[in-house]
C-alpha cells in the first residue's frame, strides 16, 4: 500500500533541539527507511517543522520531545498517499 507523509509544525520550538516521535498504540516507535536504507525513528524539528515520509497508514500518536521530555502528544490518523499536517502552538 501507499505510504503516508506527516508534516509537523511547531513554530514556538524554532531554534530549539526538539524531535518528533511517532508511536504505535503500545508506545513503540514507528520507524521509516530512507532512500539510502537508513532507519529513522525520530525526526529533528528544524526551525520548528519537519516532514516525515514513508509512514505506514494507521492510527498513531505523535510526540514532540525536548531532551527526552514529552512537550506535545496528540493522536493522528494517516491514510496512504496523503499528507497529514499537524500544527502545534
Amino acid at each position: 500500500g501507499a505510504a503516508a507523509r506527516l508534516r509537523v509544525e511547531v513554530p514556538s520550538l524554532a531554534g530549539i533541539r526538539a524531535y518528533v516521535h511517532v508511536l504505535d498504540g503500545g508506545g513503540q516507535p514507528v520507524a521509516t527507511l530512507d532512500l539510502a536504507g537508513s532507519v529513522a525513528n525520530r525526526w529533528r524539528l528544524a526551525d520548528g517543522s519537519t516532514e516525515i515520509d514513508g509512514l505506514p497508514p494507521g492510527r498513531w500518536a505523535v510526540e514532540v520531545r525536548i531532551q527526552n521530555r514529552t512537550v506535545h502528544r496528540l493522536p493522528v490518523a494517516l491514510t496512504g498517499g496523503t499528507t497529514v499536517e499537524v500544527n502545534l502552538p
